[in-house]
């Protein structure tokens, strides 16, 4: 197949374009465990209380270029534009009371060997750290048709910056994940009976 298109099909005229195309040329071979909890308490005096758990543990991740190459493990490491972490997870914790809930939410990403970039003068395996996102919301019911929520994305206002990632694909400087800042909401629905 040939992917370098010269002007008039002629070899000796300039390129034209390059034509890329995405093939299935190797193997992925992967494994893990999805673990998902969901806990909720009978009503106390204080409440009700909950934990809700989503998470993904990856046992295995390897991939090859093509069908006559090895396949190497790409488990920990930033690979074909992403990161591929051993355990990512999503963990809530909930408590209601009369017309007041709230819900803390942990996003969680573990850490990974960074990209090695041709041409930077870093360490070529550049570790990215885990990175822990918080967020809280709250609800007030007003009653049978009106309920105020509001909430703080990004609680404690961690850095995408930090631990820092040599990503070309996202914004250099960034994790090629979660790129959040904090921010505020509040929202006041009513429903039409």
């Amino acid at each position: 197949m040939n992917i370098v298109h010269r002007f008039f099909n002629d070899p000796t005229e300039d390129v034209e374009y390059v034509e890329l195309k995405k093939a299935n040329r190797g193997t992925l071979k992967t494994s893990g465990l999805d673990l998902v909890v969901n806990w909720r308490s009978d009503p106390t005096s204080a409440g009700r209380f909950g934990v809700r758990l989503n998470g993904t543990y990856v046992l295995e991740y390897k991939n090859q270029s093509e069908a006559s190459a090895p396949l190497i493990s790409r488990l920990g490491n930033f690979s074909n534009d992403k990161a591929v972490q051993r355990w990512r997870s999503v963990t809530s914790l909930d408590w209601d009371y009369e017309a007041y809930s709230l819900t803390l939410t942990n996003i969680y990403l573990s850490g990974y060997t960074d990209q090695n970039v041709p041409g930077l003068s870093i360490d070529p395996n550049h570790d990215v750290k885990a990175y822990s996102l918080w967020d809280l919301t709250g609800f007030y019911k007003i009653s049978k048709t009106m309920k105020i929520s509001g909430g703080v994305i990004n609680l404690f206002d961690t850095d995408p910056h930090s631990p820092i990632s040599r990503s070309t694909s996202r914004p250099p400087g960034t994790r090629p994940t979660a790129i959040r800042g904090r921010s505020y909401y509040v929202s006041l629905p009513y429903k039409f009976m």
